[in-house]
C-alpha cells in the first residue's frame, strides 16, 4: 500500500519527440503517463515545450500528437526556441505565470532545458512563491554527462545559465539527475507490453518509440530518463533520496555541470528506485500488466 500524494495542478514542461530512430522519446513516455495519470485529482492543468530534442516547433508539434492521441483536452504551449530566449516572453511561459496566479499554487514536472521556467522566474520573481514543488530531470551529480565534451548532461548543457537561476532560486526542487535515469534500461521488450494495451495512447507510444528502442537495441537498451521524473510525482514510496547541496557550473568548459556545494542550494536528489514496481506503475496509467519476461 502507498499514500496517495495530494498534489497542486501541474504543469508539464517538456520537449518531446516521436517516431524519430535518432532521437529520444523519454519525454513523450513520459507525457503519455502524465496524460493519462493526471486527470482529475491531481490535474495536469497544461502542456509546455521547450527546444532540447528537437526544435521548439517541432517539440510543439508532437506534444499536441501525443495529447490527440490520447483523446484529451489539454492546452499546448509553445515555449523557447534556444538558450538566447532566456528572459525572453512567450506563450509558454505566460501560462506558467497566469495559472500560477490563477490556482494559486501549482506544480512543475521538467524534462528539457530550463529556458521557459527560468524566464517566467525572470518575468514574475514571485512565481516561485506560487510553485510548490518543481521536479527536474537534469543534471549529473556523482556520474559523467551525457555531454561527455563538457561533462555535463544534456538538458543542463543546454541553457546552463537557466539551470543556475532555477536551482538557485526555486524553494522546493527535486532532481532526477543521470546518477538515477541511467539505472533504468527499456527495451523493444518493454515497449511490447503497451502493444498489447486497449488504450490506444498506449498503441500510439508503442509506435512512437520503436524506431528509438530499436537503435538503441544493440547497447541493451535505452534510459527513460524522463519517466523516472514523471513517475516520482504519484509514486515517491518507489525511490531512494539524499539531500544534498549543488550549483550549476555556468564557466569554463564544463558549463552545466552539477557541483557539490556546501554553500549552494539543497535540493532532494533522487539516487535510486525499485524498477520493477516503477516500471509496473508506469504500465498502470495504460491498463497494463508486466509480464515476467
Amino acid at each position: 500500500m502507498y499514500v496517495v500524494v495530494v498534489m497542486a495542478p501541474l504543469i508539464f514542461d517538456c520537449d518531446p519527440t516521436i517516431f524519430y530512430s535518432y532521437r529520444d522519446v523519454d519525454d513523450s513516455l513520459a507525457l503519455g503517463y502524465a496524460i493519462r495519470k493526471y486527470v482529475g485529482e491531481p490535474n495536469l492543468i497544461g502542456v509546455t515545450t521547450v527546444f532540447g530534442n528537437n526544435a521548439v516547433d517541432l517539440t510543439y508539434r508532437d506534444a499536441l500528437r501525443v495529447v490527440e492521441a490520447s483523446g484529451e483536452d489539454i492546452p499546448v504551449f509553445k515555449g523557447a526556441s534556444s538558450r538566447n530566449d532566456l528572459g525572453k516572453p512567450n506563450e509558454a511561459v505566460e501560462f506558467m505565470i497566469e495559472a500560477s496566479r490563477e490556482y494559486g499554487e501549482i506544480e512543475l514536472l521538467a524534462t528539457g532545458p530550463l529556458t521557459n521556467v527560468a524566464t517566467a522566474y525572470t518575468m514574475d520573481d514571485e512565481f516561485v512563491d506560487r510553485v510548490r514543488r518543481i521536479v527536474i530531470m537534469g543534471g549529473a551529480v556523482f556520474v559523467r554527462g551525457n555531454v561527455s565534451k563538457f561533462d555535463a548532461e544534456f538538458n543542463f548543457w543546454s541553457d546552463y545559465v537557466a539551470a543556475s537561476i532555477v536551482i538557485k532560486s526555486f524553494k522546493n526542487v527535486v532532481l532526477v539527475p543521470l546518477d538515477i535515469t541511467t539505472k533504468v534500461s527499456w527495451t523493444v521488450e518493454t515497449l511490447e507490453l503497451l502493444r498489447d494495451s486497449e488504450d490506444p495512447l498506449a498503441s500510439f507510444l508503442y509506435d512512437a518509440a520503436l524506431p528509438w528502442a530499436e537503435r538503441c537495441s544493440s547497447t541493451g537498451g535505452f534510459h527513460p530518463h524522463d519517466v523516472v521524473a514523471a513517475v516520482y510525482l504519484l509514486r515517491d514510496d518507489l525511490y531512494f533520496t539524499r539531500r544534498i547541496r549543488i550549483t550549476v557550473n555556468t564557466k569554463g568548459y564544463r558549463k552545466g555541470k552539477v557541483l557539490v556545494d556546501p554553500q549552494g542550494r539543497e535540493v532532494l536528489m533522487l539516487e535510486d528506485l525499485e524498477k520493477e514496481k516503477f516500471l509496473e506503475e508506469y504500465l498502470s496509467a495504460f491498463k497494463c500488466k508486466l509480464n515476467k519476461f
